[in-house]
């Protein structure tokens, strides 16, 4: 009858996560497990923390050489969380440039559960 008492225990509470999940994204044929959950979860139910949070800038830089000779670029990425009672999306900035003189400035709302937990994943450590 334990075992029956903690499956019980463990389905409720798998229920409560997605249930707070779905409140913010429309989760219909996605499977996300306990990790995933895990991270949604430490955002949703500490909104005062992260609301307005804004990551550092993510750089990255890449070389290499074609038949023009020898490239560079640089590509910055920065994230910012907005979390209420009602909405729950992450703003991302991404900035790449080449020394070719091409640049590439973006502005993106992630909406999507898969787009905002990306963001996060990336966040990483400094959530």
């Amino acid at each position: 009858m334990k075992w029956n008492n903690y499956y019980v225990l463990g389905i409720n509470m798998a229920d409560k996560r997605l249930k707070s999940i779905r409140s913010y994204f429309d989760t219909t044929g996605i499977h996300l497990n306990n990790d995933e959950k895990d991270l949604l979860c430490n955002v949703i139910n500490n909104q005062d923390r992260y609301d307005g949070f804004e990551s550092s800038v993510y750089e990255e830089h890449a070389s290499g050489k074609d038949y023009n000779g020898r490239w560079e670029s640089s590509t910055k990425t920065q994230y910012k969380i907005n979390i209420d009672e009602n909405d729950f999306t992450v703003d991302e900035h991404y900035d790449h440039q080449c020394d070719d003189g091409y640049e590439n400035k973006q502005d993106y709302k992630l909406t999507g559960v898969r787009d905002v937990l990306r963001a996060l994943r990336n966040m990483g450590d400094e959530l």
